[in-house]
C-alpha cells in the first residue's frame, strides 16, 4: 500500500489507534519500573538486573504476558520475603502503572 492509497481514518479511529499506543507505551514503561524496582528488591546485580527488565519490557507483546510477568514478580519476591503479598504487589503495580500513564501523557502533549 502506498502513502496514496492508504485508508483514510476516521477521528474516531485515529483516537483509537492513539490510545492503543500510548496505553502500549505505559504498560512497557510500568514493566520496565516495576521489574527494576523489583530486581533491587531480589538483589540481582546490573547484567541479571538487565535481563530482568528486558523480559518484563518484552511481556507486553507476547499473549498473556502481563499476567505472567506480574506472577513471576510476585513469586520472585516472595522467595525473598513474605511481607510481598499478592495485594501489596499490586498496590506497587498500580502506583508505577498511574507514573508511567503520566510520563507517557506528558511526552504527548
Amino acid at each position: 500500500m502506498t502513502l496514496d492509497n492508504r485508508p483514510v481514518l476516521t477521528f474516531g479511529e485515529q483516537m483509537f489507534v492513539r490510545d492503543a499506543e500510548a496505553r502500549f507505551r505505559a504498560l512497557a514503561r510500568r514493566n520496565r519500573m516495576l521489574s527494576l524496582w523489583a530486581a533491587e528488591k531480589i538483589g540481582l546485580k546490573s547484567g541479571e538486573a538487565e535481563s530482568y527488565v528486558r523480559e518484563a519490557v518484552n511481556a507486553v507483546v507476547v499473549r498473556d504476558g502481563e499476567q505472567r510477568i506480574v506472577e513471576k514478580i510476585a513469586s520472585d519476591l516472595a522467595r525473598v520475603s513474605p511481607y510481598w503479598t499478592d495485594g501489596r504487589l499490586r498496590k506497587v503495580i498500580g502506583a508505577f502503572m498511574a507514573l508511567a500513564i503520566e510520563e507517557v501523557r506528558a511526552e504527548v502533549i
